[in-house]
């Protein structure tokens, strides 16, 4: 009985052990094989000792006197100690007289034999076969409710280190922003955000989910993730997790974890310099007609400013090798451009032909895939100003005579140098001939044989040999063309007309002129002798009453104003007397006229105009700030009497 009790006991304790560990296993997924031979062991073991402590121990005591008086009153509590005490005193007990006294109904031969059997408790047996039992009858539940864990769980205690793993309800697996799945080792671009997605290949999203991130292989950090809904295509929704991460330069390992996943393996993020383009070698080459000169030069951006034709040509470095770099350009196709040295260095070129500012920018790409812009540069194409003329002799249309001889004045620039300079006339009644251009007028070319960018045309201009008559309407400009190639530039100064007449005609013509300037002469001499007479009355007035009133003063204004007008009448450079008077002799001179009488005329005329300007203006002007003077001073006496103390 000891035995069978001992070998059942030590079954109940081993398979007790087995199935905690089991659920321990179930329930934790204890993926250690070690740590699963170390519970498979303890519960061997624990089986062992109790095999020990229930067989060994017990048949190896000795069965003396006392065990066997307390084995009797066991089996008959009204006895107490008495026996046990009474064998432990006389030191021996006859079991077969305890059986008879015990047990008087027995006959007399089965006395020794039935009291013996009596003494065996087998309840003991009894225990522990309900306890085995009962962890029979729990594993059979287990099978029973769940066969495929229970035996999963079995299988790893026996067999720690060949057992299969335990089926996950959750797989968990890292996706870019496509939702495709992360290679084990990516490589990106600094600085650009990254979206990362966590998905569970087998469902929902755990509780508790967390992306495990180390940055520098030691350093760890971790971030609990929101499940939410995102549409996955064709109007279906999966649940995702979202990430946003910015990493620097250097590498970056994710990992995510939550629910019975936690052996994702590390998804290396290898951060890389973003492509960019940090030097250009420029060359700009303007159009061969400028006579520019060809500048290199060396920058960090690409902005181009050049004239219109002008053909730029870079030399574009990169900080990374890339695999393909794209130039775009405003309203031009894309072009992908060669590379050389690498990766690391592409040639472009670019014409410069639209007016105004435009723009070109880079597309660039890594040897991972890794794309960037770069940002745009400007590109401004400069037009090639036209040139300017001014024709400034003769500066009005004149009447002229057949054989007249005209000064022609002009100043012609352009931005880049002068072609030529010609002048052009038509008759002003043929509009459909087209006019006469005469041959290039001289231009003095610099001594360094630099492009003329300014030239002063003057000379005289013979319309004799127009053979032109009297009644004949001419116009005439000058006009200038620039270097500009295929198509000079061309430009034309203000029109001017000359109108034939005969001789007499233009005499008659200056005849009547002198009148009226004799006549303006006349109103000038005497608009300065009112002037001179109100400017006497304001003085004497002054002189008398030694104050003038408010309205007076402003007489005194009036008459310095109408000084200043008069002055500009007569010396205006356009239409004053002095003007009038000079173009009158540049007329008789221009036409070839010789005439005494107005020769005689103008002579008179300038003499009053002399007088006027240098003598009787200058005398009133005197006057007038006289008076000013010794007004201001009687105004400074009065403030000084009025601020001396009253006496009392």
């Amino acid at each position: 009985m000891v035995v069978l009790r001992g070998l059942v006991w030590a079954a109940v304790v081993t398979l007790g052990g087995l199935i905690l560990a089991a659920g321990i296993d179930a329930f934790w997924h204890v993926n250690s094989p070690w740590l699963r031979l170390s519970f498979t062991t303890t519960s061997v073991v624990a089986g062992l000792a109790t095999l020990f402590y229930k067989v060994h121990r017990p048949l190896r005591a000795p069965w003396d006197d006392v065990a066997v008086a307390l084995l009797v009153e066991r089996l008959v509590p009204e006895w107490k100690d008495r026996l046990a005490s009474a064998a432990d005193f006389a030191g021996r007990v006859d079991p077969v007289a305890v059986a008879v006294v015990g047990f008087p109904n027995l006959g007399a031969s089965h006395a020794g034999d039935a009291g013996l059997t009596r003494l065996v408790d087998t309840r003991a047996v009894w225990r522990a076969v309900a306890g085995l039992a009962v962890m029979l009858a729990l594993l059979a539940g287990l099978v029973a409710l769940a066969p495929g864990p229970a035996s999963v769980a079995f299988a790893r205690q026996w067999r720690p280190f060949s057992a299969p793993v335990w089926p996950r309800s959750v797989v968990l697996a890292l996706l870019d922003a496509d939702l495709q799945p992360l290679e084990q080792t990516r490589h990106v671009s600094a600085g650009e955000p990254m979206t990362v997605y966590v998905a569970n290949l087998r469902g929902d999203l755990p509780p508790g989910l967390q992306l495990l991130r180390s940055d520098d292989g030691r350093t760890h950090r971790t971030q609990l993730l929101t499940p939410t809904s995102l549409s996955a295509g064709r109007g279906g929704e999966r649940e995702l997790a979202v990430a946003t991460l910015t990493p620097k330069i250097g590498k970056v390992r994710l990992r995510a974890v939550g629910g019975d996943d936690r052996e994702m393996p590390w998804t290396v993020i290898d951060v890389l310099p973003a492509p960019t383009l940090e030097r250009f070698e420029i060359e700009l080459t303007p159009p061969a007609y400028s006579r520019l000169p060809i500048v290199k030069e060396t920058r960090g951006v690409g902005h181009l400013d050049a004239l219109i034709g002008s053909t730029a040509r870079l030399m574009v470095h990169s900080n990374v090798p890339l695999s393909r770099l794209t130039l775009h350009r405003d309203g031009a196709p894309a072009v992908e451009l060669a590379s050389t040295q690498g990766g690391l260095t592409f040639a472009a070129e670019l014409s410069i032909d639209r007016e105004g500012r435009g723009s070109y920018w880079f597309e660039l790409t890594d040897e991972y895939a890794a794309a960037s812009r770069s940002p745009e540069y400007e590109l401004r194409g400069r037009r090639d100003e036209p040139p300017t003329i001014d024709l400034q002799s003769p500066p009005v249309s004149l009447t002229v005579t057949p054989h007249a001889r005209l000064p022609l004045r002009g100043v012609a620039t352009d931005d880049l140098g002068l072609a030529q300079v010609q002048l052009a006339y038509s008759s002003g009644l043929d509009t459909a001939t087209p006019p006469t251009i005469e041959s290039p007028l001289p231009l003095v070319t610099p001594a360094d044989g630099s492009p003329i960018m300014s030239a002063t045309i003057d000379q005289l201009w013979s319309i004799e040999k127009l053979r032109l008559v009297p009644g004949d309407r001419l116009h005439y400009w000058l006009q200038v063309d620039d270097g500009r190639t295929p198509e000079a530039q061309r430009t034309r100064s203000r029109e001017q007309t000359l109108q034939v007449l005969d001789i007499e005609e233009k005499r008659r013509e200056i005849q009547a002129h002198q009148a009226g300037m004799a006549r303006l002469v006349e109103r000038m001499i005497l608009r300065q002798q009112q002037a001179q007479q109100q400017t006497s009355d304001l003085s004497t007035q002054f002189s008398h009453a030694g104050e003038l009133r408010g309205e007076d003063i402003k007489s005194l204004d009036n008459l310095d104003l109408e000084r200043r007008r008069l002055l500009g009448d007569l010396t205006d450079g356009r239409a004053g007397l002095a003007a009038q008077i000079l173009r009158v002799r540049q007329e008789l001179s221009w036409n070839q006229l010789s005439d005494d009488a107005i020769e005689s005329r103008m002579d008179r005329l300038d003499l009053v105009l002399r007088r006027l300007v240098d003598e009787l203006l200058p005398s009133l002007s005197e006057r007038l700030t006289s008076l000013r003077e010794q007004l201001r001073a009687t105004a400074a006496d009065a403030a000084i009497i009025n601020a001396l103390p009253e006496s009392h």
